[in-house]
């Protein structure tokens, strides 16, 4: 009995034995090769971090600078519209003053004086009292020329806003390598950006001029090229003359524009609504509707002249008379001043990009 144990316990053993040392182990799972990271150097880790201060810090600062310019844009656009509409609250006493029995008699007295001699007495008398209570050439130029001044110190007051913020952001980022230029290094060089751009972009001559307004120092002398310009269209497009009409007053008118063309295209214009004030005098003589005709026609040059400095050209017509219309029309300031603002955040751009993400030298 115990031998048949044994032996039965002997046969077990040697078959699990037999199957254990018949088993193959699982392959070992293979261990995949150390590759090491590409080593970044200290010139690239700098220069990436001056690129997030680039997007994080300036781009915002130029973007609110941005929005600044085109608000001061704005105003300039309302600026101009505010004078005229200050021009148009002196026609009525120009007109009052002008059929005034007192000016209808020294109209008739110097007449015959002006005809013999050949002389401009009358239009002299009326051209006092239409730059009494409307404008002259000098402070309509001046008006004008005040109300760009003041949209070139807001965007100036911008840029240098813009340049401090931006080096007091510097002050606390860990950019040792980074060093903006001062004030009037930084924008010269922004100026010559400008000034780039409006040669390679063939914009309008306003807008050109605009800009020339912004980097030069002789910004008023500039200025007033540029309102000489537009009043040039204005007169070149017979738009100081083509309201008139028939009669006395489209010779008086005619007559006017040509004195006052020796003096330039202000000249020009104002001198040919003086010169409607003449004709129409005369043809007050023959008619009753005299004061109501000289208010419409008056009023109609004055927004001829608003039209030509927002737009680039008259406004549609003239009491009825066909003129150059303003849909179409991209020689304005309306146009312009955007296409300025457009190319000063790329100016920005590009400026602060060369200085800190690729560390211009500064001068």
């Amino acid at each position: 009995m115990i031998g048949a144990l044994i032996a039965a316990g002997m046969v077990h053993w040697n078959a699990s034995s037999h199957r254990t040392r018949g088993a193959i182990a699982p392959p070992a799972t293979p261990v995949e090769p150390i590759v090491e990271a590409p080593k970044i150097s200290a010139e690239e880790v700098a220069s990436i971090r001056r690129a997030q201060f680039y997007d994080q810090q300036v781009e915002p600062q130029i973007a609110a600078t941005d929005q600044l310019n085109r608000q001061a844009a704005d105003r300039c656009v309302q600026r101009i519209e505010r004078l005229v509409e200050g021009y148009h609250r002196g026609v009525s006493p120009f007109v009052d003053d002008l059929t005034s029995i007192s000016t209808r008699l020294g109209i008739v007295g110097r007449m015959p004086a002006a005809w013999w001699n050949e002389d401009d007495r009358v239009h002299q008398y009326i051209s006092q009292k239409f730059e009494k209570h409307l404008f002259s050439q000098t402070t309509l130029t001046d008006d004008i020329v005040g109300v760009l001044q003041q949209f070139r110190d807001e965007v100036d007051a911008n840029q240098k806003r813009l340049l401090v913020d931006i080096q007091a952001s510097l002050t606390t980022a860990d950019l040792p390598d980074v060093n903006l230029d001062s004030y009037q290094p930084f924008f010269e060089k922004v100026a010559r950006d400008l000034q780039d751009y409006s040669t390679r972009q063939g914009t309008s001559s306003v807008a050109n001029g605009l800009t020339a307004i912004l980097v030069s120092e002789a910004g008023s002398y500039v200025a007033i090229s540029l309102i000489g310009g537009l009043l040039g269209r204005m007169a070149a497009t017979g738009a100081a003359t083509a309201a008139v009409g028939a009669g006395a007053a489209a010779t008086g008118g005619a007559a006017g524009a040509g004195g006052g063309s020796a003096v330039g295209p202000a000249g020009t214009v104002i001198g040919a609504v003086i010169g409607l004030g003449v004709g129409l005098a005369i043809d007050w003589y023959m008619t009753d509707q005299f004061q109501v005709q000289l208010t419409r026609q008056m009023r109609g040059y004055i927004d001829s002249l608003s039209g030509t400095l927002l737009y680039g050209t008259p406004v549609a017509s003239i009491d009825g008379q066909p003129m150059l219309g303003t849909a179409s029309q991209d020689g304005g300031m309306v146009a312009a001043l955007p296409i300025v603002c457009d190319d000063l955040r790329s100016a920005y751009r590009e400026r602060f990009y060369q200085q800190i993400v690729q560390t211009e030298v500064s001068e």
